[in-house]
This record gives C-alpha cells, structure tokens and sequence, in this order.
C-alpha cells in the first residue's frame, strides 16, 4: 500500500472541477486530484494529504483530504475575489489592494466612501468610490451575509443560492451546516467543512442525519439500486464519518437511530420489507428492510400505480384474420419475411394498452418499429417514437421513415425561469402527449425517474410499447425497470429470438450471443478483429493509426472503453485522438483542461435545460435544451464573441458560450456506459487496465451490440475471456417488482 504524505502548496490554477472534485496544478509543479469541501481558488496555500502517482509524465497526489491553510493571505484572497465580483467598479487588483488593506472591515470602509482612506489604487477615483458607497450602502445586509458564506470557502454560485433564493442566514448555518444539503452543489463535504470550522459535536443527530441521506443517495446513483440493507447503510456512514478516527459505539448508535428517526419523521427515508405478499413499515435494523431514499420508493410505488392503469384498461377491438392480412402486405411491400415471433409482436401491440418486445441484436427489432410505424400511418392513428439518446431517435427516425425523439424532448423537460431554477416537464397528466400510440426504443437505458414522468405524460387511452434489450447494461439512473416489467408476468410481451445460420451471418451478432452463453468469440480479419497487446504504447500507437484510418475516410466511427482512467482510458484516448486528427497548435480554450477546434468530436455530460439552438424541423426553427450524453461536433468558433457552435447527431445546432462549455467533453473516445442507446458503423473496443468492477460481461455485450458493421477489439492477455466468464449472479436491488406482485393494489390480469 502507498504511503500517505501531506504537504502544503499554493494552487496555481483548477482544470477541471464539477461538484466537489477538483483536478489543480500547484505552483511546486505537481497536479492534485480529489474532492474538497470548500472551492478550490488559485493564490490560495492548501494543505494536501494523499498518495502520490504520476499522470502523463507529472507527479500527481491523489488527494484523500484538501483543506485551506487559514491564514492572513488565504483571507485576503477570498475578499478580494468576493469584493471584484460583487460591487461594480472594482477591478480584480484594485480588490486585493483593498482586501488587504482593510481585512474583514472593508465594507464599512467603502461604505463611509472617504476618499481619504480608501488610497489603494488611481483608478479608485472620487467619483467611482461615491457611486461604491452609494451600491454597499443600498446592498450591505445581503453584501455582509454572502461575505460571511465566501469566508467559508462556498463558491459564488452557491453563495448566491443560500442568500438569493433559500434566504438562509448565516447563524442558521453555524448551529446546523448540513441544513444546507437541500441546496444544488452542496454536498456533504461541504457541510462538514463548514462543521469542522464552527467545532461542533461530532455526535450531533444534525451531522448523522446529513451523513445518512448523503450516504442514501450516493448508494442510489453509483450503485443504481432502488433500495440498501441496514449493513449497508450504517457501512457507508460509519465510513463516512469515522474512517480512521476513533469511535465511541454509544454515542454512535444514538446519533444514528435518532437521525433515522428524524429523517424518517421528515419523510426525507424509508425503512420497509414485504411479508405475506404486503408492503410493511419496518425498524431500520430489522432482518429483511430494505431502506432507501423515501423518492425513489415512491417512483416505484408511482410507475406500479401507472402500469395497473395500463392492465386495467380495455384491448383494442380486434379481427386477428384482418391483421394477420393487413401485415402480410406491410412486409410485403418491404420485402420481408416474418418468423413467427415477429408476427406475434406485431399482433401484440396492434391491441394491446401496454406491450414490451425485447431481443439481442439480429432479432428484428426493428423490422418490427418499421412495420408499426407504416400500420399506424394507413390506419390515420397518432403515435409518437422515442429513445433516450439524440443518437438512437437519429437512427429510430431512419427506421419508421418519420421523425423520431428523444423522450427528454417529447416530455418537454425545462428548468423554470424562476430563482429556484427547478426542472419539469412541459407534458404532464395535465398537458399530455399528443399521441394515441407512444413506442419507447432503447428501453433498457430509461431509469425509474424518466420513466414515471413518461407514464404521467400519456393520455387515458393512450398505449404504450417498449422495445429493448435486458442484456445490456441497465440504466446509468437508479432502477432496472425493463427487466423488472419483463418478469411480471401480466404485462403482455414477446422475446424475439435470434436465428443462427451457417453462412452469412453477422459475426457481430452471433459473438453477442456467445456472450451470453460464456463461449470463445470468433474472430475474422473483416468484420470482428480481435488484436491481443501486453505493451500499452505499442496498443496507444494502434488505436492511434486504425483510428486515424477510419477518420480520414469519414466513416461513422467510435472508440470504447469500460474506464475514464489510465493510460488507455477516455481521458487519455481523447488527448492523443485530438493531437492526431486536428493539424492546428491554436483552438478555442473552453476551460483550462479543453482546447476545441473546428471538427472535434464532443459530448455534453450535464443535461442543460435552458440553453437555446436552432433546430430545422421544428415549428418555429428554435428549440430548448440539451441532455447527458448527447453527441455532436464542432462546426465553428466565434473567436471574438467566444461562441462556440455544436452540431449535434440529431440535427440541432447549439452555440455554446464559455460558461456552457463547462458541460462540454472531448469525444472520440467515450466509456461504454456512455455509449448506451447509439450505434456506429466501426468501434474499437479498448480492453486495457481498469478495475475489476468493470470486467463484466454486460459491459462487454453492450460494446459489442453498438457496431453495426465492423468492431476492433484492443484486448491485454485475458480479458476478454475473464469479461465472459465474470458471473451472473448480481442484480441491481429494486422493489418494483415486488410492490406490482404485491396485495398492496390490483391489476385485472393478476394471475395470467
């Protein structure tokens, strides 16, 4: 195990920061990288502990903890950072000259605006100083409140959400930090900075009760589990609040159950097990409780009240003789031949409020889209397609000749222009979709949330038909609703099933299907390539000149890997493919850590409510909004303005200022859960070193699934069999299947 070192350092600038992680150079020439409770601010001494690796030839500590050094320069910093963003007329110089001049006392000073005093710089003019005093005068209770919250080391954003918009005062603060959680870009950390400051209990119920809900959710998203057992929530805690440090049990376990009583009574978690077939409140601590966040819980309490909506609502009047004749037509006219599954979906979603038809690749999925979507079309009957990802609505639209969405947009997710910045859904149970028929494609990446807020928004009458594959990777969202729907049995559906032919045969196909049954793969020197390594820089300089390759031939073309990390992850790939296909030194600098030119492949990897583009076929040619994981590329650079435009897969063009590109990455490489929902022509699949966690065989099934025509696998001595082989035996932990089974409701076909 590495040594653990501490050191101090003066940071020299941030290159990535989103949330509570920061990635900075220190001006003694090595890289940090880690989470921090307070904003990370150039200028700043910061005391760092961590172990110590090297990334792309620099020493770089990998930091367990950050903290600033507190003293006269640390402070001076922030005021002068707080007084040039706030009071208008002060200059970033001029700011620190007053910062240090003046201390905590410079808005009294500058609010007296005596000329006499205040000599810190020329440009600090009578005039300027008048109109100064003059704004801290008019703005001084809020201007004291925000300083007293920048002194703690928030950023500005969050600063102004506490004071702005929840109006939180500072002494609230002081007697419980963790009040702020409620608060978008606060974290824990950050309210246990601020906790460490004030010295405060550690056993206070306040700090478990944060502790605990921070835990919850932090199970929720990286883990996507609907629901934990108490070991591993007091796991997580106990880990959270006193790893390494001493422990007194007592005073811990009344923390800990009287922050699960507070948070229970607040409504904020839930403790429950299912005996006899019923939903029932249990003790935390109980054999059998599941626990969870109370919202995620009441999504699938939500998406089970909504299915029995669907089971309980009336077939479609029905002739089998006349559909049978009017699909013997539809697949005539596009000359296909139907196998018997096929036929039994067709007739399945012809009639039935809810349907779900699901298969591997090869199985006709889409022949099935294709052939809905021209009955619906002869029939005059309105039907809405969707799929998660701007990519896969492309690629649907070019399978029903019509346009296809992405259910971000046909749902109409915005975020309010009001101070609390909050996200809905412009269709809702009160303005539903327009549309008697929503088909859902690429269902397995729909988590429990987008897919509550899609049943809310179908009309009463309405069907609905999900289309997916439940062998790939679930959704990067808490949940595993497709699998969860598959095996409750009442919900009509059917399996198309994948037929082996002796020639001819995709082999990308037919490797998929050796996944799952945990056989070797075949390989060709066409359409399936298997390269084996064991020296990274000779595989970097392969992926480098295949790359190259298929770039120069614009085709339709990807590189994959399960990690961001190492040295043949994304973050690497994307710093060597961008060297190699851009023949320019200059570029856009869009933050310190990315440099954009004109035909570099992007992802957004934050969902953008607000932010405008154009867009050709929609009904005014403007639209809103753009979401985690879309894919486009730079087609130009307004240097002088500092935009920055996208065009992204599904057609939009978005122009991006400076800030905006903050949810902005390179793309050419792209981690396999990132790649969900889209297909390419040609993907290189770079099976380098990662963690364990990743070597699994969903993840190498559902990179395989993207290529349509053509898949490189960069493969190191066994992991590719080691991916097969990896076991099947973990699922996800989720309830909805249990409350659909369960007494606690009723469905007409219970029992079918």
């Amino acid at each position: 195990m590495a040594d653990i070192e501490t050191v101090i350092s003066k940071v020299e600038r941030v290159v990535f920061n989103r949330g509570e992680f920061y990635i900075f150079y220190t001006e003694d020439g090595f890289s940090v990288k880690g989470n921090s409770g307070e904003d990370i601010t150039p200028g700043v001494k910061y005391e760092i502990t961590g172990v110590w690796g090297e990334y792309n030839g620099i020493p770089q500590m990998t930091a367990s903890k950050i903290e600033a050094v507190k003293d006269d320069e640390f402070k001076e910093t922030l005021i002068g950072d707080f007084l040039a963003y706030y009071v208008p007329k002060i200059g970033e110089k001029t700011a620190l000259a007053l910062a240090c001049k003046f201390g905590e006392d410079v808005l009294d000073v500058l609010e007296e605006g005596d000329s006499e005093t205040v000599k810190v710089s020329r440009v600090l003019t009578k005039k300027k100083l008048a109109d100064i005093s003059k704004f801290v005068k008019e703005n001084r209770e809020v201007l004291d409140e925000k300083l007293s919250f920048r002194l703690l080391g928030l950023t500005f954003g969050v600063v102004d959400k506490i004071v702005d918009v929840y109006g939180i005062k500072r002494n609230q603060v002081e007697q419980n930090p963790f009040v702020l959680m409620s608060i978008e870009g606060v974290g824990f950390d950050i309210c246990e900075h601020i906790f460490e400051q004030f010295q405060l209990n550690e056993y206070s119920v306040d700090r478990f009760a944060g502790a605990i809900e921070y835990s919850l959710y932090d199970l929720h998203i990286n883990n996507g589990d609907a629901y934990f057992s108490y070991t591993d929530v007091n796991n997580a805690v106990f880990k959270l609040l006193f790893d390494r440090k001493e422990c007194r049990n007592e005073d811990y376990l009344s923390a800990f159950f009287g922050a699960v009583q507070l948070l229970t009574d607040n409504k904020k978690i839930v403790s429950y097990s299912f005996v006899n077939n019923k939903v029932t409140p249990v003790p935390i601590n109980s054999e059998g409780a599941r626990i969870a966040l109370a919202r995620y819980t009441k999504m699938e309490i939500d998406i089970k009240k909504q299915i029995y909506g669907f089971l309980n609502a009336r077939k479609v009047s029905f002739d089998s003789a006349k559909a049978n004749l009017k699909i013997d037509a539809l697949a005539a006219t596009r000359n296909i031949e139907l196998d018997e599954k096929q036929r039994e979906a067709l007739l399945m979603c012809m009639q039935e409020p809810i349907s779900i038809v699901y298969g591997g690749p090869g199985t006709g999925k889409t022949t099935i889209m294709g052939l809905l979507a021209a009955h619906f079309r002869k029939e005059g009957i309105k039907c809405a397609f969707c799929a998660p990802t701007g990519r896969a609505a492309k690629r649907l639209s070019e399978a029903i000749e019509d346009k296809a969405f992405t259910i971000h947009r046909i749902l109409g997710y915005t975020r309010s222009d009001d101070e609390t910045g909050d996200v809905f859904c412009a269709k809702n149970s009160l303005d539903p979709i327009d549309a008697r028929v929503i088909v859902v494609d690429e269902m397995s990446m729909v988590d429990m949330e987008i897919f509550l807020h899609l049943l809310e928004a179908i009309d009463r009458g309405a069907s609905l038909i999900l289309i997916g594959d439940p062998n790939q990777l679930p959704s990067v969202g808490p949940g595993n609703v497709l699998k969860n729907l598959i095996e409750y049995n009442p919900i009509p559906k059917v399996e198309l099933t994948y037929i082996f032919r002796q020639s001819g045969e995709s082999l990308i196909a037919s490797n998929a299907y050796r996944i799952l049954d945990k056989e070797k793969l075949t390989d060709d020197e066409n359409e399936f390539i298997i390269k084996n390594f064991d020296d990274e820089k000779l595989a970097e300089e392969y992926i480098r000149d295949i790359y190259l390759n298929v770039y120069m031939n614009n085709e339709d073309a990807v590189i994959l890997t399960p990690t961001k990390q190492n040295n043949l992850g994304t973050m690497r790939l994307n710093e060597v493919l961008q060297k190699t296909v851009v023949d320019k030194n200059d570029g856009f600098r869009a933050r310190s850590s990315l440099i954009l030119h004109v035909g570099d492949r992007v992802m957004q990897i934050k969902n953008d409510y607000q932010i405008e583009y154009e867009q050709e076929d929609s009904e005014t040619g403007l639209g809103r909004g753009v979401y985690n994981g879309e894919l486009g590329e730079v087609c130009n650079i307004d240097e002088e303005e500092e935009l920055v435009l996208i065009k992204f897969d599904d057609g939009k063009i978005v122009p991006y200022s400076r800030p905006q590109l903050e949810n902005v990455e390179l793309a050419y490489a792209m981690t396999v859960h990132k790649a969900q929902g889209c297909e390419f022509d040609t993907v290189i699949l770079v099976l380098g070193r990662f963690n364990y966690l990743l070597s699994n065989w969903r993840i190498l099934y559902t990179a395989v699934t993207r290529a349509k025509k053509k898949i490189v696998v960069v493969n190191f001595g066994d992991r590719i069999n080691k991916m097969i082989l990896s076991s099947r035996g973990y699922e996800r932990h989720t309830s909805l299947l249990d409350f659909l089974q369960s007494a606690n409701g009723s469905a007409s076909r219970n029992g079918e």
